[in-house]
């Protein structure tokens, strides 16, 4: 009978602890993922594009915001790259609110927000005029 209490003791502990492994492994992999903007669970898209100043001069290190509208607490907040290149992942299909902020040069601080429709991958460059 003790044998028997021991076996099966053992296979309650090995139970929990392959349940306590599948806990964290999920857990780890929803920590390494980006916090998708919305609320559906998928599928996701992306928005890229190059940011251009007034002049028409791309514009380096441009701060941009990405807001879903219909959940604004959903927001990011990003630089483009020293070309004016930015990319931003894990859309869901919605409406979004892009702006744009110049970082330097004679037309920093210059703002500009579009609305845009994801449904799938796009390609939207930002004009800042």
């Amino acid at each position: 009978m003790k044998s028997k209490t021991m076996a099966l003791i053992a296979k309650v502990l090995v139970f929990i602890s392959v349940f306590i492994i599948f806990i964290a492994t999920a857990a780890s992999a929803t920590e390494k993922s980006e916090n998708p903007i919305g609320a559906s669970g998928g599928p996701y898209y992306y928005i890229q594009g190059m940011v251009y100043d007034p002049s028409q001069a791309m514009a380096p290190y441009a701060s941009i915001t990405v807001m879903n509208t219909t959940f604004q607490n959903n927001t990011h907040t990003f630089k483009s790259d020293k070309k004016g290149f930015y990319l931003y992942t894990n859309l869901e299909n919605g409406q979004y609110k892009i702006t744009a902020v110049i970082a330097d040069g004679k037309y920093k601080g210059k703002t500009k927000s579009y609305i845009v429709n994801i449904h799938n991958n796009t390609v939207f460059d930002i004009h800042v005029l």
